[in-house]
């Protein structure tokens, strides 16, 4: 019964991973494909795991290569509208005028080519996309050849053959499912998932001022607790923990052991417990231990040593 909960949660998902192991030195390779034409990206994956930091590191090559033009980020959310993106009435001392959304205003001045503009999307999904561009979907492809009359203002439309469009997905978030079809097919889907190997590099720069477990033991913790969430019936690939997750914020030089302690029990695990619904101890259980589920779940929060018992005996099961 497992394993046939797990296969329907697959094939009712249209962002499906197969292999536990993720060759994360391919995604600046796709964006290069994908910025040799212009296509629209969506980068998407679970939360943490370097979506953003992708963004920068493509926008540090285009540099390199002396090809980025302007580059503009917005972030969607659900007032997120079509007056806001492509063009609507804004109020004024002397009534209500004309104004261009941000998107229809980065396009009216285009770099020239070979420069390429990127207009990147944060948190694509969290707006109705489908009424947010507007008939604007139909200018995404053939640039060359398509413009639209807007529906506002009636102007003609056209999206520029060097403007390259990339969003961020959250494939956490359950509105994923929202995602219209139209804009499925027109966008480029680059999967972006948890890295072992990002993580320990971040944490071997920054060292770890603890005796109690070892970095590699840390980064088999992390690899363990994200195995577990692909393994459950519940949750799978995509609702796993992000490296960043792991690391805790602003973090800049030896992490102590109580740093880390306190990041799992007010950052991991809460986020973990959101996913089945706050004091689900049976289901919390099943990610982490009854021990360690009971212990969070009556004092919200773990000790040093009842974290560091947890982090050696997860890294080191069979």
């Amino acid at each position: 019964m497992k394993s046939d909960k797990k296969n329907s949660f697959n094939e009712k998902s249209a962002y499906t991973i197969t292999t536990e192991h993720f060759d994360h030195s391919m995604i600046l390779k796709e964006l290069e494909v994908a910025a040799s034409n212009c296509t629209p990206v969506i980068l998407y994956g679970p939360p943490g795991t370097g979506k953003t930091r992708f963004l920068g590191l493509f926008a540090d090559v285009l540099t390199k290569q002396s090809k980025l033009g302007k580059l503009e980020t917005v972030q969607f959310h659900k007032k997120f509208s079509y007056e806001d993106f492509i063009e609507g009435f804004s109020p004024s001392e002397k009534g209500f005028i004309k104004k261009d959304g941000v998107f229809k205003g980065f396009c009216s001045t285009p770099s020239k080519s070979p420069l390429i503009d990127v207009f990147v999307i944060d948190e694509i999904n969290r707006a109705d996309l489908a009424t947010t561009f507007g008939e604007t979907l139909f200018a995404i492809e053939d640039r060359a050849k398509r413009s639209v009359k807007t529906s506002h203002f009636g102007d003609n439309f056209s999206i520029p053959e060097n403007t390259m469009i990339i969003g961020t997905m959250n494939t956490a978030d359950r509105n994923i499912s929202q995602v219209d079809f139209a804009i499925r097919r027109r966008f480029k889907f680059i999967p972006v998932f948890p890295d072992t190997s990002a993580l320990k590099e971040w944490i071997s720069k920054l060292g770890l001022e603890n005796e109690n477990f070892s970095i590699d033991e840390y980064c088999l913790f992390f690899e363990k607790i994200n195995q577990r969430i692909r393994n459950n019936p519940l949750l799978g690939a995509h609702m796993q923990l992000g490296q960043s997750l792991f690391v805790p914020i602003n973090s800049a030089g030896p992490v102590p052991v109580q740093i880390l302690t306190a990041n799992f029990s007010e950052v991991i695990v809460p986020q973990l417990e959101a996913y089945f619904g706050f004091g689900n101890k049976r289901e919390l259980s099943s990610l982490l231990n009854p021990q360690i589920s009971e212990s969070y779940l009556r004092n919200r929060r773990l000790g040093i040593e009842e974290f560091s018992a947890f982090v050696r005996e997860t890294a080191n099961e069979k």
